[in-house]
């Protein structure tokens, strides 16, 4: 591997970015793109940034799992209803709120839960998971069609 393609791994590790990490390890900014291409499909570039990517999860911990852990954790958290909480300026202290329930013309408690991050934790996960991999075959048009 010469010294060019091992700045590119470092730096692509770093990055996480081809075009960014062959710039800066010295190729032409005109053909970044396509230089980072052609150098991810070379085996020992391959193997070299797996090895830098394994050894950085390594020291900071950082797995696979502790990720798809953190995103099943924050989707979670994120369902949960949550009391509204509101300043009581008369008790001077956080109190629910509260509205009047149409039906019963009760006053009921104001709940929320964080539905968008919800759904970034869950598509997430999903991708990780390969679930839309199906839906991506049919948009691609390789769905199999069988007539009797």
């Amino acid at each position: 591997m010469t010294a060019k393609q091992s700045r590119f791994c470092e730096l692509y590790v770093q990055y996480n970015n081809g075009t960014k990490a062959a710039i800066e390890a010295g190729y032409a900014p005109k053909n970044a793109v396509i230089t980072a291409s052609k150098l991810l499909i070379i085996s020992n570039v391959r193997e070299a940034i797996e090895k830098l990517q394994a050894a950085r999860s390594e020291a900071t911990g950082i797995t696979t799992e502790w990720v798809i852990t953190n995103l099943r954790n924050i989707a979670e958290r994120c369902q949960q209803a949550q009391p509204v909480m509101r300043f009581d300026p008369t008790e001077k202290r956080m109190v629910q709120a509260t509205e009047v329930d149409p039906e019963t013309g009760e006053e009921v408690g104001v709940y929320e839960f964080d539905s968008a991050g919800a759904n970034k934790a869950l598509e997430l996960i999903g991708k990780h998971l390969g679930s839309w991999e199906r839906d991506n075959d049919q948009k691609k048009g390789t769905i199999e069609i069988i007539i009797d």
